[in-house]
């Protein structure tokens, strides 16, 4: 059985580079550890404050009577339950990482094929992650190549007071006192948002896959403990047709009976 850690804590490490987690002696210079937890995920922390700050402000700064006053709301919980899903992460940080540390010193694959058969499933479910992070940031990417509606044109134009209402972000942000559409902020903002969007979305789908990884590969282990114990205790016949009783469900040995 390949290392659960070596092959799996890469979704740890992917988060550790992103800046929305900080593992804890990653690096072997201690400031470089010290500098990562206290400003380069403070400075990740701040970004995606404001950028959800400035999202809320534009979602209370729209009418409540128009249809897309509630996909405002919807995005607006969706960044929130993001938020706390990060910070119970982070929270409890070292006990994910015993977690792995655990599974590599307990977990034993004595049937090959029945755990071989889960960690293919599970890797299909990180794929799948992957696959529908890519497609919503695709979506993101390409809603902003779509026209504006006329409804929309008037309501950026009057609410929002944009000179160039027909310039699209991936989602609409609010910044008193800033016209959002001229090309010099239009540009900054864009990446701005797509990059919080990158980070957002890769962390949900990065930790929903770390929080599937160990209830699958535990179901593996239960699977194959059901398996062998049914072995034990009960008389079996060898190749050579000897009785034998299986004595060890790890490595799977067996004690010859003498019968004799």
């Amino acid at each position: 059985m390949n290392s659960i850690r070596n092959k799996y804590f890469k979704l740890l490490v992917f988060l550790h580079y992103f800046g929305l987690i900080s593992i804890p002696k990653y690096y072997q210079q201690g400031w470089k550890n010290w500098l990562h937890r206290n400003c380069y995920r403070t400075f990740v922390y701040m970004f995606m404050l404001l950028v959800s700050t400035l999202h809320a402000l534009s979602t209370m700064h729209y009418p409540y009577d128009h249809p897309a006053f509630t996909t405002k709301i919807y995005e607006f919980l969706l960044v929130l339950f993001l938020y706390f899903e990060i910070f119970i992460f982070s929270f409890y940080l070292d006990k994910f990482i015993e977690l792995f540390e655990d599974m590599d010193r307990i977990f034993a694959a004595t049937d090959p094929k029945v755990y071989s058969r889960y960690e293919k499933e599970l890797d299909w479910v990180l794929g799948a992650l992957f696959g529908f992070c890519v497609f919503v940031l695709g979506c993101l990417v390409l809603d902003t190549l779509t026209p504006q509606s006329e409804d929309n044109i008037q309501l950026l134009t009057s609410l929002y007071h944009l000179s160039h209402p027909r310039r699209k972000l991936p989602t609409l942000i609010y910044i008193p006192f800033i016209d959002i559409s001229e090309m010099k902020y239009f540009v900054i903002i864009y990446v701005a948002i797509i990059y919080a969007a990158i980070i957002g979305m890769c962390a949900g789908c990065q930790i929903a896959g770390i929080e599937s990884i160990y209830p699958t590969l535990l179901a593996a282990q239960i699977e194959m403990f059901c398996k062998f114990i049914k072995l034990l205790g009960r008389t079996h016949r060898n190749k050579n047709g000897d009785i034998i009783f299986y004595s060890n469900i790890v490595f799977t040995s067996w004690s010859l009976e003498d019968i004799g």
